[in-house]
């Protein structure tokens, strides 16, 4: 039987860590990777493993390839601190690794569970993305809302990854402002100068798009919440791109 390393990056994760962790008890060893958490997070991680390691946060895939690279287990499933593993997926995840399989990498379904509620349209019920990989196979792309690139076939697997995200709305604008605020460094970085089309017609058109053409709606009025808080996202990313150009330094005269 093939082992696993389950691997999470985490800060300040106390509120949602253990139900988190207990998901994975059955798993060969659990890598933890902590940026420098003040709440309980150590407290609760350390009563599953004792492999935590401290590193500096720079950028979310550097943060997980960091994980992956301590871990020993041959097969690697990458979980977030909000998400657990249901009881389906873990029997599938076993069986790979019982019988062993010509894939390097697994899509997994997440159901995802926003403001209390499992959103069930707008295509948040069949969200698929890939979590388990061969160790040395798979590697973390983009700085943010990164993503395991796997160099040979992809499968899926039965089951689902639950994934309680947003609870409420000073949750959803405390990582509003993290994550806008990494988009936007990176949007510099890349020359991306937002026009009038990026800042004022594509957020509309995206809740359009989700809300009523995806059938978003349906959801209520975490539905809602969600779609409209997803279009302001797409604008203040953009908002905080120009802010940053207006802040430039300007060169100094020789």
């Amino acid at each position: 039987m093939k082992t696993l390393s389950a691997v999470l990056i985490v800060k300040n994760e106390e509120k949602k860590l253990e139900s988190c962790l207990a998901s994975l008890r059955w798993a060969d060893e659990i890598i933890i990777v902590d940026t420098h958490s003040t709440d309980r997070t150590l407290e609760i991680a350390s009563r599953y493993t004792d492999k935590i390691y401290q590193r500096d946060f720079d950028e979310f895939s550097a943060q997980k390839n960091f994980a992956v690279e301590q871990a020993s287990g041959e097969w690697i499933l990458s979980v977030d601190a909000d998400e657990r593993v249901s009881p389906e997926l873990r029997d599938a995840i076993i069986k790979v690794l019982e019988k062993g399989t010509g894939y390097d990498g697994f899509m997994v379904k997440r159901r995802n569970i926003i403001f209390g509620k499992s959103l069930r349209f707008a295509g948040q019920r069949s969200e698929k993305i890939l979590r388990l990989f061969r160790k040395g196979g798979g590697l973390f792309e983009q700085p943010i809302h990164e993503k395991v690139a796997v160099n040979g076939p992809v499968g899926e697997l039965a089951g689902e990854l639950v994934h309680e995200s947003i609870t409420d709305l000073k949750e959803y604008f405390e990582k509003l402002n993290l994550y806008t605020d990494h988009e936007a460094r990176l949007m510099r970085s890349r020359g991306i100068r937002p026009n009038f089309v990026d800042l004022y017609l594509k957020p509309a058109a995206r809740f359009f798009y989700f809300y009523i053409l995806r059938l978003g709606f349906l959801d209520g009025y975490a539905g809602f919440l969600y779609h409209g808080l997803s279009s302001y996202y797409a604008f203040l990313k953009c908002a905080k791109v120009k802010e940053l150009q207006w802040n430039k330094p300007e060169t100094s005269r020789v």
